[in-house]
């Protein structure tokens, strides 16, 4: 399980600027050995990758297992080919490759994601849908490798240890044989084939350049002289593919066959490293896909061999959303917590809230994002009317989560015309601090008491807030007396009562003044 927050931006062992002096190509061969030396230096252990992500993913216990066994053992080699590059960096070695299931908004890339923000390599995602066989009509595989190398702010060293998740990969697969037995409909573009060997080349150890051909072309025919471009290249022999996909029909036909043995009186028993959880609530029968399933599911047999790690998530029950709720770090609800805090006002939550919560996010059947829909939907009244109110705590209770409109209804109806009008005060003095920053240091201007009464009083009538009516009657003050002070050298202007009422007014006689005095 997942939470819904975006991770942090990667913040270690990216190429950083040029510096300020000296040489610049000297500047940049430091900051490509220290990204180097970032994975030169790598130590974590399998068991230390599963913890941090218990930090932020609920559930999933088995997917945190693999990925973790998998990305340490390939950046141990990618540390060993460095130290050893003339014994070790020559063996051929395996990349272990990931091919990541599971039902939508499970967490499959942002585990992945959390990974490369633990390790400190560039990330970059991208649909499988939206590449083709050429590159004409759509994207070519090569732009993932130029995507990864802007990733990595240009730093090609960097980039060529990063990471590529490229998610729907179900959608680019062939249908299933006809009358087979698979008898999976029809799926993908008509070269669904071709883009899934579009990425072989990639699998690999291949050299591509980090210009596109049209930036190449264009780039060489700016050059003078005729001298020749020289392209630099960057290796994916250590960039790390993951491809994920959905995978609905094949789950269901699994789970099918499944059933079936079971009713025919055969035992389904568990795996040799027990699990018996395809009975869980929840639970993928994608974990139990061969090699064969995904084929006939219509993945290209050379393209599924370059992926050996294969990994299933389950989908998540209200309780699993429920711990994403409480227990995860990047939880959704913490961010809501702190979008309130924004604006000065504390939030909290009853448990029985939650638990609504994460049974109707389980409902709309799209994993922790329902999450994000339902607490959205729950809290966008609150998050528009509260910070205008005088409310400094609220809490999101069943009947806050079950009718949120009347709820808010009621909290707004029980302020007093106090409370209202000391908002209304609020807003006018922040306005005013706005005011005066837009005409120092060259002038100082302020409200009088009778221009802030008149203020708070057409606010009130007006049904408009504060701050608001101050923008629209004071839109010219900042121009007109910067004016006046040009023409006449004053710089005190006490903002009248007078001038509250008719702004327009008041503005023309000062300036007819000002060039009376001129």
């Amino acid at each position: 399980m997942i939470s819904d927050r975006e991770p942090e931006e990667l913040s270690e062992g990216r190429g950083g600027d040029d510096g300020a002096d000296g040489d610049g190509n000297e500047a940049a061969a430091v900051d490509e050995r220290s990204a180097e030396l970032s994975i030169e230096n790598f130590d974590l252990k399998p068991l230390e990758i599963y913890d941090y992500l218990n930090r932020f993913v609920i559930k999933q216990d088995e997917a945190k297992r693999v990925l973790a066994v998998a990305c340490c053992d390939h950046y141990n080699h990618v540390r060993r080919s460095l130290s050893d590059p003339v014994g070790y960096g020559r063996r051929h070695v395996c990349k272990p490759n990931i091919l990541l299931v599971g039902p939508t908004g499970v967490g499959k890339t942002y585990l992945m994601r959390t990974i490369a923000d633990l390790i400190g390599v560039p990330f970059v995602t991208a649909d499988a849908t939206k590449f083709s066989e050429t590159g004409v009509v759509g994207k070519d595989a090569d732009d993932l490798i130029r995507d990864l190398v802007k990733k990595a702010n240009d730093n090609v060293t960097l980039a060529q240890y990063g990471i590529i998740y490229v998610d729907e990969v179900d959608k680019i697969a062939a249908p299933g044989a006809v009358g087979g037995e698979s008898g999976y409909p029809a799926r993908g573009g008509f070269n669904t084939r071709g883009v899934q060997n579009t990425f072989l080349k990639l699998l690999e150890d291949t050299e591509v350049t980090v210009q596109s051909p049209q930036q190449a072309m264009f780039s060489g025919l700016s050059l003078l002289g005729g001298e020749e471009n020289a392209q630099s290249t960057i290796s994916t022999r250590n960039i790390l593919f993951v491809f994920s996909g959905a995978f609905t029909q094949l789950d269901a036909e699994l789970k099918r066959k499944r059933a079936k043995k079971a009713t025919i009186g055969f035992e389904v028993v568990a795996t040799a490293d027990g699990d018996d959880s395809a009975d869980e609530p929840g639970a993928s029968a994608l974990k139990h896909a061969t090699t064969a399933d995904f084929v006939d599911a219509g993945l290209e047999p050379e393209f599924v061999g370059r992926v050996p790690v294969r990994v299933a998530c389950d989908s998540l029950t209200a309780e699993d959303l429920l711990e994403v709720l409480t227990r995860s770090e990047g939880s959704v609800l913490n961010q809501m917590v702190q979008d309130f805090e924004g604006y000065g006002l504390a939030m909290r939550s009853t448990d029985d809230a939650l638990r609504q919560v994460a049974s109707l996010a389980e409902e709309e059947k799209t994993g922790a994002r329902g999450l994000v829909t339902v607490l959205e939907r729950t809290l966008r009244g609150f998050k528009f009317a509260l910070p205008s109110s005088s409310l400094e705590t609220f809490v999101m209770d069943n009947y806050t989560v079950s009718d949120p409109t009347t709820a808010l209804k009621v909290l707004l109806d029980a302020e007093t015309p106090a409370d209202k009008m000391s908002v209304r005060l609020a807003d006018v003095k922040r306005y005013e601090a706005r005011l005066r920053r837009q005409v120092e240091p060259a002038a100082s201007c302020w409200l009088t008491d009778e221009a802030i009464d008149v203020l708070c009083g057409d606010s009130h009538k007006e049904d408009i807030s504060a701050f608001s009516l101050c923008q629209q009657r004071f839109d010219r003050v900042p121009k007109v007396l910067r004016a006046i002070t040009e023409r006449t050298g004053q710089t005190q202007f006490p903002i009248s009562g007078a001038l509250a009422r008719h702004p327009e007014e008041e503005l023309d006689k000062w300036l007819a003044m000002a060039e009376q005095a001129q």
